[in-house]
């Protein structure tokens, strides 16, 4: 009898050990889904308000942009006085480059559906040429500044494609102005566009040609063999120093 006892003694004690163990799991699971909560509700409220921060700063942005072009325009119609040829360039390239910056304040405002995936991409004939001259308005002041030769892009007539515009004009702005950039003073830049049946062989394209393409070339300042295979990677420049002289992200 002493031996029973002491063995359903054992077995009640092994029963309360297994509901304590369950209870503190029941107990862990409980409070990580409440902090699974908060988080949630911590990157909630961090969207809305960066949403919000965005849909304010796009609307102080425009309205002096808006001016800008105004203002610009009315110079173009001779409205303040007669002007030459020359300053009617400028005017051009300054309301062309408010212009592109205004559309630039409305991708900022694509950041939501970037994250989100809701980006879409607009598939309509364009004229590449078109594109690859309203990208290179955007960068001539740079270049003169930079006293660099920077011609009119050499396209063929009325090179057809069919994709957005508006975010090819943007990557060659890109493009061109890291050319500017990355250019000793003194060197070329140039651009070309054409139709080719071919790709490169490293691109990866769907679908059948002829293709269209762009080509951006410059003198540049020369990049050392053993960063050839870093350049090209995100948020990677070949000076990472703090002391470097050229900006921006890589």
């Amino acid at each position: 009898p002493m031996r029973d006892a002491a063995g359903r003694i054992t077995r009640w004690f092994g029963t309360c050990t297994d509901i304590h163990e369950q209870h503190l799991a029941r107990e862990a699971a409980e409070g990580a889904r409440q902090e699974a909560e908060a988080a949630r509700a911590e990157a909630e409220q961090a969207n809305r308000a960066k949403s919000q921060f965005l849909a304010t700063m796009s609307h102080e942005l425009r309205t002096p942009l808006n001016a800008i072009t105004g203002y610009t325009e009315l110079m173009e119609l001779g409205v303040a006085g007669a002007i030459t040829d020359q300053q009617l360039g400028y005017l051009g390239r300054v309301r062309a480059s408010a212009r592109h910056l205004l559309g630039l304040i409305n991708e900022v405002l694509d950041l939501a559906k970037v994250e989100a995936g809701r980006v879409t991409v607009t598939r309509v004939p364009f004229d590449v040429g078109t594109a690859a001259e309203e990208a290179l308005a955007l960068v001539r002041p740079q270049a003169a500044a930079r006293r660099l030769a920077l011609g009119d892009a050499s396209c063929a007539a009325g090179v057809p494609a069919v994709g957005d515009a508006g975010r090819v004009r943007q990557i060659l702005a890109n493009l061109l102005s890291n050319a500017v950039k990355f250019t000793a003073p003194g060197g070329s830049i140039a651009l070309a566009c054409g139709v080719s049946d071919a790709p490169d062989a490293a691109a990866t394209l769907p679908g059948r040609g002829p293709w269209a393409y762009v080509r951006v070339a410059d003198s540049g300042i020369g990049i050392p063999a053993d960063k050839l295979d870093v350049v090209f990677e995100p948020f990677v420049q070949v000076d990472g120093a703090y002391t470097r002289q050229h900006g921006g992200t890589g």
